[in-house]
């Protein structure tokens, strides 16, 4: 079986980003003192570049799934798979799908 890397470093770094996310934010609220918490303002920029880092690595962890379930090429995407990996499914109902 061939491993898919691309996904596998895109999964990677999207865990070392919301890691530090989280680290940053959870250190400016419990790391500093009441006094230091002003100096945590300079924490922002940082903040809101990791999160947007986030979402773009999210948005192609879910373009390169999609393309690996559906066993088509990276690019294009293929919006119907995306659009498929996307919906809802039914409601369970009793255990069973209705």
């Amino acid at each position: 079986m061939e491993a898919d890397w691309p996904l596998i470093a895109v999964r990677f770094a999207l865990y070392v980003t919301l890691s530090g996310l989280f680290g940053l934010s959870a250190f400016g609220l419990y790391g500093l003192k009441v006094g230091e918490r002003g100096n945590a303002l300079a924490f922002r920029p940082w903040l809101f570049g990791t999160g947007l880092l986030a979402l773009l690595f999210s948005g192609i962890a879910v373009a390169l799934l999609a393309a690996a379930m559906a066993g088509a090429p990276p690019w294009p995407i293929d919006r119907e798979a995306v659009g498929m990996l996307l919906s809802t499914p039914q409601r369970a109902r009793h255990g069973k799908y209705a």
